[in-house]
C-alpha cells in the first residue's frame, strides 16, 4: 500500500536531511545492541523560560491534564497539556515545519540542510494557567492526587495545598523546620505524608487539618514516598538510609543502607529520589543485592517497635546539633543551620465550602491507609515478608541509581553513568517501566533500559550478587549561562495519555492509531527542567519515522 502525500513529503525532506532541532544521543558502549537506541535522535521541539531560577520540582497529574513545576523563585506554575496544531514556540532557527504539498513536516534549508522537525508538536500550553505564589522560599517537593489535588514542600516550613480549578491556596500545613517532601496517599486523598529537617514524619488528614500519626526517624528526611499499595511510608534521609514505616500507625518495619562497599563511601549518601514500578515479569533477574547494608535482612527479625507518639505533641520542636553543609552550587541542598523555630501550629486559608464546591468525591474518607498484618510482619517467613510485585528505584548522591524488589528489599540491579554529587536530582520510571530516565549535573539527560543487564557482581556473603548496569545513552539537554551552572535539574517522561494528545497536533499524525507501530509510546516525549528556569520537550524522531510510513490507521488505541 503507498504512504500518504505527508509520509511521502516526510520522506523527501526529511529522511535524507538531518533536522536542525535534532539532538544527537549518544551511547556509553558504541556495539550496544539495547533497545535504548530508539532515543536517536532526539528533537528539540520546545523550549521555554518557565522559572526566574532553578527549577527544583516537575511533575505531571495523574490525569495527564496537568503539568506542575516549583523552582528557587518561590513560585508553583500549573501548565495544561494541549493537542492543539499550533505553532510551537521553540527557540530554534528557521522553525516553520508548516511544509508544503500534503502536509509535509519538514522543508529545507539553504544548505541543504532539513530545518526544524517536529516543531508543530505541542505538548505543554504556550503559558501556564495558573501561577501560585504563597510560598516565601524554595519549593522542593510537589505531589498529585487522583482527583487532582495538588500538594507543595517548601523551605518555608510549610506544605500547602492548592486545586486547578481555585485560584489560591485552599490549606496550609505548618512544621517547625523547613519541609523537603510530600505526598499523597495513593487511595486515599484525605491523606498525605510531610516529611524534612526537624525528623518527623506526619500523615495529615486533609479533612481535620490535624496530624494523624507521626514518629521521629534518625535523621534529616530528603525524599519520601507511599509504596504503590499505600501500606507504607518510604523514607530517604541525608546519609544514605531509606526506612520503611507502616501506613498505619507509622511503625517501624525494616530499613535498608544505600551505599558503596568502597572505604570512601561508607557513610552513604543523601537519598534524592524514591520511585516505584510495578513487577514487568522480569523475575529471573531478582537476585540478592549485595552493598545495601545487612541490616535490612536482620532488622525484618526485630521487633517492630512503635515510634508514634501523640498528634498533639507531633508539632514540638525537636533540637538537634547540625554541621554546616557544604558549599556546592546554590540551592536548598547547601543546608545551612540556624536556630530551630517553635511551631506554629496548622493554619487554614480555606472555608469548607471551598473543598466542597470542587467535588464531595475528591475528598474521600472511605478508604484508609492498610494495616500490616502480623503474618506480612512474621519473623523467618519464607516468602520474604509482604509479597510486593513492585521495585523501588532509589537515587542517591553517589551517582547511582539502585533498582530494589519490594519481596525481599534486596537490590536487584544498579545503574551509572550520571553525575548527581549534591543536586535533589531524581530518577524516574516510563510508564511501560521499560525505561529509566534521569538528569545529571553535566548537563545531560541519562536513559536506561530496565531489561538490559550488565556485568553480574557476586559477593562472598552467602553468594549473594546483583547486576551493575553502566549500559545507557545520553543527550545534552543543558548548557551553562551567565556564571550560571548547566544542569539538567528535571528528566521526567509523558505519560501516555499526554503523548497522544500532543502526536495528534501533527500534521502526519493526525486521525492515526499507534497500535500498529509496535514502539513503547510511553517514552516518545521527554520533558526536562533545568537550572537556568528552562523547560525543553524532546520527542523521539524514530517514532516520527514510523508514523510518516504507515500508510493508513484508524481508530485510537496505544501499545507498549
Amino acid at each position: 500500500m503507498a504512504p500518504t502525500k505527508a509520509a511521502r513529503g516526510y520522506d523527501n525532506h526529511h529522511y535524507n536531511h538531518s533536522p536542525q532541532n535534532a539532538v544527537p544521543v549518544q551511547s556509553h558502549r558504541r556495539n550496544s545492541s539495547s533497545s535504548c537506541s530508539i532515543f536517536d535522535p532526539m528533537l528539540l521541539t520546545s523550549c521555554k523560560k518557565a522559572h526566574s531560577g532553578p527549577i527544583w520540582c516537575m511533575e505531571f497529574s495523574s490525569d495527564g491534564k496537568f503539568l506542575a513545576t516549583g523552582g528557587q523563585d518561590k513560585q508553583i506554575l500549573v501548565w495544561e497539556i494541549i493537542g492543539k496544531n499550533v505553532k510551537s514556540e521553540c527557540i530554534l532557527d528557521n522553525d516553520d515545519s508548516s511544509g508544503s504539498e500534503g502536509g509535509s513536516v519538514a522543508t529545507t534549508g539553504d544548505e541543504g540542510r532539513s530545518s526544524s522537525l517536529g516543531c508543530d508538536i505541542q505538548l505543554l500550553s504556550a503559558s501556564p494557567v495558573l501561577i501560585f505564589d504563597d510560598h516565601d522560599a524554595d519549593i522542593i517537593d510537589i505531589s498529585w492526587s487522583r482527583t487532582n489535588f495538588l500538594l507543595s514542600a517548601s523551605l518555608d516550613k510549610t506544605a500547602r495545598l492548592y486545586h486547578p480549578s481555585k485560584p489560591h491556596c485552599l490549606q496550609i500545613f505548618r512544621h517547625s523546620d523547613m519541609v523537603t517532601s510530600v505526598h499523597f496517599h495513593p487511595n486515599n486523598d484525605d491523606y498525605l505524608v510531610t516529611g524534612g529537617f526537624d525528623r518527623k514524619v506526619r500523615i495529615w488528614s486533609i479533612k481535620t487539618g490535624e496530624v494523624k500519626d507521626w514518629t521521629q526517624v534518625p535523621d534529616i528526611v530528603s525524599v519520601m514516598r507511599f509504596t504503590p499499595r499505600g501500606d507504607f511510608v518510604v523514607c530517604g534521609l541525608i546519609h544514605g538510609q531509606v526506612i520503611f514505616l507502616s501506613a498505619e500507625g507509622l511503625r517501624y518495619y525494616t530499613q535498608m543502607a544505600c551505599k558503596n562497599r568502597r572505604v570512601s563511601h561508607k557513610d552513604g549518601k543523601k537519598v534524592t529520589g524514591l520511585e516505584f514500578m510495578s513487577g514487568t515479569g522480569d523475575d529471573d533477574d531478582h537476585v540478592y543485592e549485595s552493598d545495601t547494608d545487612v541490616e535490612s535482612v536482620k532488622s525484618r527479625s526485630t521487633t517492630r517497635s512503635s515510634y508514634s507518639r501523640s498528634s498533639a505533641d507531633a508539632n514540638k520542636p525537636h533540637v538537634v546539633k547540625r554541621d554546616g553543609g557544604r558549599k556546592t552550587r546554590k540551592g536548598w541542598f547547601n543546608w545551612s543551620f540556624g536556630a530551630e523555630d517553635d511551631a506554629e501550629g496548622n493554619d487554614s486559608s480555606y472555608t469548607e465550602s471551598d473543598l466542597e464546591s470542587i467535588s464531595d468525591s475528591d475528598v474521600s474518607s472511605s478508604l484508609a491507609p492498610s494495616r500490616v498484618s502480623s503474618r506480612q510482619r512474621s519473623r523467618g517467613n519464607h516468602d520474604r515478608d509482604v509479597l510486593h510485585p513492585e521495585k523501588m528505584l532509589v537515587t542517591t548522591n553517589d551517582s547511582r541509581l539502585r533498582l530494589y524488589g519490594l519481596n525481599d528489599y534486596c537490590m536487584v540491579r544498579k545503574f551509572k553513568g550520571l553525575d548527581n554529587s549534591s543536586m535533589q536530582i531524581s530518577a524516574h520510571f516510563s510508564e511501560s517501566g521499560k525505561y529509566i530516565i534521569c538528569g545529571s549535573e553535566d548537563g545531560n539527560v541519562y536513559i536506561w533500559d530496565t531489561h538490559s543487564k550488565g556485568r553480574s557482581i557476586s559477593i562472598q556473603m552467602g553468594g549473594l550478587k546483583y547486576d551493575k548496569n553502566n549500559i545507557c545513552v545520553w543527550f545534552q539537554a543543558a548548557e551553562d549561562m551567565d556564571d550560571e551552572p548547566g544542569i539538567v535539574t528535571n528528566a521526567i517522561f509523558a505519560p501516555l495519555c499526554a503523548t497522544v494528545e500532543a502526536l495528534h497536533s501533527h500534521d502526519i499524525t493526525r486521525n492515526h492509531v499507534f497500535e500498529q507501530l509496535n514502539h513503547d509510546m510511553s517514552s516518545v516525549i521527554i520533558v526536562t527542567g533545568d537550572y537556568n528556569g528552562n523547560i525543553k520537550v524532546f520527542v523521539q524522531k524514530l517514532c516520527l519515522d514510523k508514523i510518516a510510513h504507515k500508510p493508513h490507521f484508524s481508530g485510537l488505541t496505544h501499545s507498549f
